[in-house]
């Protein structure tokens, strides 16, 4: 009893160890089709392991994210709590991001999610009445985020549009800067923006998993672009605050 005791430690970790060296060979592609995904989500070619691997697109809905790569700790396999580094996109696509997912065996939560995006690959992607270009940079960043049965249980955050440029008559327009704050409401990922912008723009943006619906209104001020003026009139009339309404 003695021997078995003296040497079942040694062999407990050396399996521990065998095994996790054919997980970290075995092909990604192989162990990933072994989990049921959600219907709404699709992935396109799988390569590398398990530890540190590649999928060149990755569809939720309607939404497609390219270039998708993960590094799988080794470290949190050992303490049973499996956490990952995952990175996608790249300047070239128009948009890239980086983020580290853990409780990856129970409710995968996010942290440190940090996006950046061109501004005008995300006005080509928003269902709008007229051809809008944008430019700037549009940074998000979420230092925590818990996926829910909509869309989320948890999020804080704040995105920011730097530099905030639009083009809808032929030239652009700076707007200043513009800030939102994120935060998980009723299921639903909430976008608030602050009030403090040269619009006089009040805005809440709500994204339910399948769309996004925004309502507001537009306060036009003292530094309210001179460009613009004209496009007022296509938002209807003011009401007693001098307040334009605005639904998406």
């Amino acid at each position: 009893m003695a021997i078995v005791k003296k040497y079942l430690a040694p062999a407990g970790a050396f399996l521990v160890l065998y095994l996790l060296f054919v997980v970290a060979n075995a092909p990604a592609k192989k162990i990933i089709g072994h989990f049921k995904l959600p219907k709404t989500v699709q992935l396109g070619q799988i390569s590398g392991s398990i530890f540190s691997g590649n999928v060149d697109s990755v569809y939720l809905g309607q939404h497609k994210i390219e270039d998708v790569r993960w590094s799988l700790s080794v470290l949190s396999l050992l303490t049973f709590n499996p956490s990952a580094d995952v990175e996608f996109g790249n300047p070239r696509l128009g948009y890239s991001g980086r983020f580290t997912a853990s409780d990856l065996l129970s409710v995968a939560s996010l942290q440190d999610v940090k996006i950046n995006a061109d501004a005008d690959y995300i006005a080509s992607k928003l269902n709008l009445m007229i051809d809008i270009k944008a430019a700037g940079q549009v940074q998000l960043d979420l230092p925590e985020y818990t996926p829910g049965k909509a869309v989320c249980n948890a999020a804080t955050g704040i995105v920011n549009w730097q530099q905030a440029q639009l083009d809808a008559t032929g030239e652009y327009v700076p707007l200043g800067d513009l800030a939102a704050d994120i935060s998980c409401e009723k299921g639903n990922v909430l976008l608030a923006v602050k009030p403090e912008n040269n619009l006089g723009l009040q805005l809440d943006a709500i994204f339910n998993g399948r769309r996004l619906s925004a309502t507001g209104f537009l306060q036009p001020g003292a530094k309210f672009p001179e460009q613009l003026q004209p496009m007022l009139g296509f938002m209807g009339k003011k009401d007693n605050q001098g307040r334009y309404r605005i639904r998406l």
